[in-house]
């Protein structure tokens, strides 16, 4: 990298010098380098993802996700071995999905409710003919015990029990029907005192 010290005579430059150079700023470190047109081959494999994205992202925008939702969405993220945000994770899973060619319709309008000392009750909304299961645990990476999620319609009501009074609680809803990867972010959920 070319270290640039009063580019065009001045403190400081950015943006591009007609279609030869482009002048920049990078970590406090003024730059400057050939302006260069990207090659986009536009080849069947690289369309297709294209697709898968551009559908990711219609669904986001389209579905009506509550707070409870988004929030899910974040603390699932946050999971990840790199930095993104709750809407990254949701379009990465919707394109993985999409590529695998299963449809991603998604589960919203989370709600928690009557929290007592040994159980919540969960309310949700999914597709009407799908098959879902809950997984919980104490930590976002140990959600290994499985509850039930009735599907009523479309919605989908579930009570885990058996849960340790006081205790912070992850969990999420899975759709379990055969090419469906449809899955809630991961909800936090703390118990009352017994």
């Amino acid at each position: 990298m070319a270290k640039v010290t009063s580019p065009l005579f001045s403190m400081g430059a950015s943006g591009q010098l007609g279609k030869s150079l482009v002048y920049m700023s990078w970590k406090g470190i003024d730059d400057v380098r050939q302006y260069v047109i990207p090659a986009n081959p536009k080849t069947v494999a690289q369309t297709a993802q294209r697709g898968y994205f551009t559908a990711a992202v219609l669904l986001w925008h389209v579905t009506v996700f509550n707070a409870a939702d988004v929030a899910a969405f974040n603390l699932w993220a946050a999971q990840a071995a790199t930095a993104r945000s709750g809407f990254n994770q949701f379009v990465d899973s919707v394109a993985t999905g999409l590529k695998l060619v299963h449809t991603w319709s998604p589960i919203s309008a989370i709600v928690v409710s009557v929290i007592a000392a040994t159980t919540f009750h969960v309310a949700a909304t999914g597709k009407t003919a799908d098959t879902y299961v809950g997984h919980i645990g104490l930590t976002p990476s140990t959600m290994n015990t499985t509850f039930v999620v009735t599907n009523t319609a479309g919605a989908l009501t579930a009570d885990p029990a058996d849960l340790i009074a006081s205790t912070s609680y992850c969990w999420y809803i899975d759709d379990t029907t055969a090419s469906e990867d449809a899955r809630t972010g991961i909800v936090k959920t703390k118990t009352i005192a017994a």
